[in-house]
């Protein structure tokens, strides 16, 4: 029987067991496989607390009830827009505010979401990143949309929404297991090379 507190399985070198009884002699090919596979599993099992440990919560920004007016003002509704384009639809989804607008060379539709999720060609605004879904605006509108935001945004407020990371009880046993099969298969590997090494000479 092993020691476990004497001889720790994170500190043996290349899966060598020693058998506290008779020193370090050399134990049987079966009771190598053995300590590699314990080793992996206990190793594994004493690093798993910290591995599920370090997730924190974080926190998404979403657009509260309430600001719907403020929104469609600063997309545009009763508003003379460039080329002839008139607003004619909005959508308020979580984080984003999807507008569409029909202008005289088809539908254009534009989307702002916040700063923190904006494209690399989005216009950025104090508050604000927009930019085009679909469609081809006409020159001048999306300038016209950004001086409407601008001019506005000062009353709106993101709310930031706490996300909660997925609990610790339901991670480490997928990672029990992944550990579990690494030991094995580490285990399986070093009896391979042991049953494949030549057996030395006889005196």
């Amino acid at each position: 029987m092993l020691d476990v507190s004497a001889h720790s399985p994170c500190n043996a070198r290349g899966g060598r067991a020693i058998d506290p009884v008779h020193g370090p002699e050399r134990v049987t090919r079966r009771r190598r496989v053995l300590a590699v596979v314990y080793g992996g599993i206990v190793c594994t099992a004493l690093a798993i607390p910290g591995l599920v440990g370090t997730a924190a919560a974080a926190s998404a920004p979403v657009i509260a009830p309430g600001q719907e007016e403020l929104l469609a003002a600063m997309v545009g509704k009763g508003a003379a827009l460039p080329e002839g384009c008139k607003l004619t639809g909005g959508d308020v989804e979580y984080h984003t505010v999807k507008a569409t607008y029909a202008c005289l060379g088809g539908e254009v539709v534009f989307e702002l979401t916040h700063p923190a999720k904006a494209a690399r060609s989005a216009t950025l605004t104090e508050r604000f990143a927009l930019q085009v879904r679909s469609g081809s605006p006409p020159a001048g509108l999306a300038a016209a949309i950004e001086q409407l935001i601008r001019a506005r945004e000062a009353g709106f407020e993101w709310t930031m929404l706490e996300v909660k990371p997925e609990p610790a009880s339901a991670r480490w046993p997928a990672l029990a297991g992944a550990a579990l099969v690494a030991a094995t298969i580490a285990g399986w590997a070093l009896w391979r090379r042991r049953s494949a090494a030549p057996s030395a000479p006889q005196a």
